[in-house]
Order: C-alpha cells, then structure tokens, then sequence
C-alpha cells in the first residue's frame, strides 16, 4: 500500500487552526444571541431592521450579508497566512547574503499591511451601516421634536388670536355732569386678531378649517350685539334711500375684516378648499366690502346682505335660501349651482353674473333688479320675473322665452346710459334708492 505524505508549513497548519477556533467561537456568540424560540427567517427580519436595511428585499440582504462574510473569510484566512509566515521566515539580518529572500520577507510585510487595512474597513462596514442608521433615526427624532415645538408655538398664537377675537376695552361714558365707566368692543385689537389668524393660515395652511370655524362664530354670534336694520320693501323713497346709506355706514370693521377673511382662505397656496367649512347663517352683511372673494358652497342661508358688494365673487354652490340681499351688487358674480330659492333680490345688479341649469331661483324675488351680459338660456325659472327686471339686447334669454320684455331696449347700451334707464324703470314700478327725487 502507498503511502503519500503531503508536507504543510508549520504556518498553515497553525493559521488553519487559529481560523476555525475564530469560526467556531463565532457562531457560539452568534446562537446565544439569537432568541430561543426565534425561525431562522425572523431572526434574519430583525437582524436586517437592526442594519437600518428594512426596504431591502430579504434575500437581496441574505446575499449582501452572504458575500461580506466570504469576503471576510477570505481576508482574514490571508492574513492569517501572512502574519504567520513572517513570523516563521528568516528575519533580514539572518538573511544577509540572500538578496531574494530580503525582498520576499519585505513583499509579505507589504502584503501584510495591506491586508490589515482592507480587512479593517470590510470589519467597519456593518458598524457604519449601523451608525448611520443611528443618526437617520436621531435626526428623524429632532425633526419631530422640532414639529412639536412649532406645533405647540403656533396652538399658542392661534388660542392667543381667538382670544383677541372677543377683545373689549374701558371706556368712560358721560350722562350730563355724570361719568360712568362701561366696555365697548375693541376692533384695533379684534382686526390684529384676524390679521393674525390668516397670516397663521399662510404659515399653516392646515389650520384654514379651524381659522373658518372661529371667524365664522365670531360673525354669526356678534349679530345679537350688531343686529341687521329693518328692510321694509313697501318704505318710500327717501326711507329707502336712507337704509341704503345707513348700511354702508355704520359696517362694523372687524365683522367686514372676518368675513374677507373667510372668503381668502381657500385661495391661499396649500389650502385643501374641500376642508374650509362656511357657515354665515343668518349673519348681518349688510353693506359690506365682500368683492373678489371665494364662498363656494358656503352656507348663507338667510342672511341680511342688504347693500353688499360681492363684485366678482364666487357663490357657486352656494346656499343662498331666503337671504335678504336687495340693493346687492351682484356684477361678474358666479352663480354655477347656488340655491337662491325665495332669496329676495330687488333692486340688486346682476350684470354679468354667471348662471347654469342648476342655479335654483324658484320663488326668487328680483323686482327692479338689472341684467346685462348675461346667459339666462339654461336657466327657465327666470322667465316669470322677467317682466320686473331690466335689461338690453346683451341678454342672452331663456330658452323658454319667446322675446324680450316690452321694456328692455332694442339694443345693447353704455353703461351710464343702461343705468339712467335701470332707475327710470325702478321709478316706475315704485323703487329708485339711488335717486330718491
């Protein structure tokens, strides 16, 4: 029988065993650190989300994991090798008279170090990995500390503000010779107040729903402290005429300041408008400033907006259901889905306001009332009141119309001259509030 012998260096054959005690000393740490009860393919999950590696498919990972440790086998088997075989060849000064063999010693001190320096940054990947994953999670933590301070900061100014909604000041009354001191509203710090709240919306624009709700509350409940003036449709020229003034007048400028507001709101840069709720039920507007606003689908059931001006606005959708809204100024304003059932609008100007099919004017009352530049061909339940309302050749009639009322003229007029016509016509059903000679 022949025996064959293969020789090992003493280096090898140590390097070897140093590698497997390393292997096996490993895997001992490795399974006591592994839960008892846990399947391989958890512990595999939990190991991947301790690396900060979660949206890495599973076995995308198990192949990363799988090639760093052969490459570190493979680095540290050479290593081993390396620091071996130095220790065990011949020191240079033993190898005085062998040039070759001094160059051999110098290439494994060379190889050696290199070796020591990829083997320590393949080591010092995962703990990278894993300090960054740290510093993810620590920044992710004072970004959210950071909302909650700027959260807290702006609940603060925001309760600060709606505190001031409501702000009154001292004063002194006199009765003769007799002071008294009472509380008056304060507007100055009521319209800082508003300012304050939209200025918050365009910082915020999430807290457009809250802003709404409050400015809207304010109006609405101030209506008991500011009630609307009586609109007595059968009053003579000259009452009329008052009324009118007396509404433009005495508008209250922190009321007329909330309700511009509210109708900003939905036109400020990442404001959701499907989230800006309007509730100005019952609310006095009366002659108020409310041109170039956003109301869409606002509620408005029943208000007083005697006088109003919404030029331009935006009341689609809106619900209008008997609002008080004659002597309005009603020009270019949409009206594309608005319920204005029994809403009473004498004497209002709707030139060029915008109309659909599904604008609802059952009942609505529009005696006095001017169109010009407008398409009433989608809207039928306008052709009853048209013999009360005045208008020209502009007009764009129901479909259901077979001509233009006897009173409208032949043609399309100027504006100063369609006006000068509009209140001759008011005069002569009963009504001028511009003219009350």
């Amino acid at each position: 029988m022949t025996q064959i012998t293969i020789p090992l260096p003493h280096s090898l054959v140590l390097a070897i065993g140093v590698l497997l005690a390393f292997g096996l000393a490993s895997a001992l740490v490795v399974f006591a650190m592994m839960p008892a009860k846990a399947k391989p393919r958890e512990a595999i999950a939990s190991f991947q989300s301790q690396m900060g590696l979660d949206r890495l498919p599973t076995a995308v990972f198990f192949l990363m994991v799988t090639s760093w440790g052969a490459i570190f086998l493979v680095l540290l088997i050479g290593i081993l090798i390396t620091i071996f075989d130095t220790i065990w060849r011949a020191t240079p000064g033993m190898l005085a008279d062998d040039s070759a063999a001094i160059w051999d010693w110098r290439f494994s001190i060379a190889k050696l170090t290199a070796l020591t320096a990829v083997l320590g940054a393949v080591v010092a990947l995962p703990f990278t990995i894993i300090r960054l994953k740290l510093n993810r999670e620590q920044t992710t933590l004072m970004e959210r500390q950071r909302e909650i301070e700027n959260d807290a900061l702006l609940n603060e100014r925001f309760n600060s503000a709606v505190a001031d909604l409501y702000t009154q000041k001292q004063v002194t009354k006199w009765e003769g010779n007799r002071a008294s001191n009472g509380w008056t509203d304060d507007p100055t710090r009521r319209i800082a107040a508003i300012d304050r709240l939209e200025e918050l919306v365009r910082e915020r624009p999430a807290f457009a729903s809250r802003v709404s709700k409050m400015l809207c509350a304010l109006v609405r409940t101030e209506r008991e402290s500011f009630p609307p003036l009586d609109w007595d449709n059968t009053l003579t020229f000259e009452e009329q005429h008052d009324r009118f003034l007396e509404c433009r007048i005495r508008v209250r400028p922190d009321l007329e300041n909330a309700v511009q507001t509210i109708g900003r709101l939905k036109s400020i840069k990442g404001v959701d408008a499907s989230q800006v709720e309007i509730n100005l039920s019952k609310a006095n507007l009366q002659g108020m400033d409310l041109r170039e606003l956003d109301f869409n689908g606002a509620d408005l059931f029943a208000i007083f907006a005697q006088g109003a001006d919404f030029e331009c606005s935006n009341l689609s959708e809106a619900y209008i259901l008997c609002a008080e809204m004659q002597c309005s100024d009603l020009r270019g304003t949409e009206l594309h889905g608005a319920c204005l059932k029994s809403a009473e609008l004498q004497f209002a100007d709707l030139a060029a306001a915008k109309f659909d099919a599904r604008t609802d004017l059952l009942d609505t009352v529009l005696d006095g009332a001017a169109l010009q530049f407008t398409d009433l061909s989608t809207v039928p339940q306008i052709e009853p009141a048209l013999p009360r309302v005045f208008g020209d050749t502009s007009v764009t009639l129901p479909n259901n119309a077979k001509h233009a009322p006897e009173h409208w003229p032949k043609e399309t007029l100027a504006f100063e001259e369609f006006r000068d016509q509009w209140r001759a016509f008011q005069r002569s059903i009963g009504q001028d509030p511009d003219n009350p000679q």
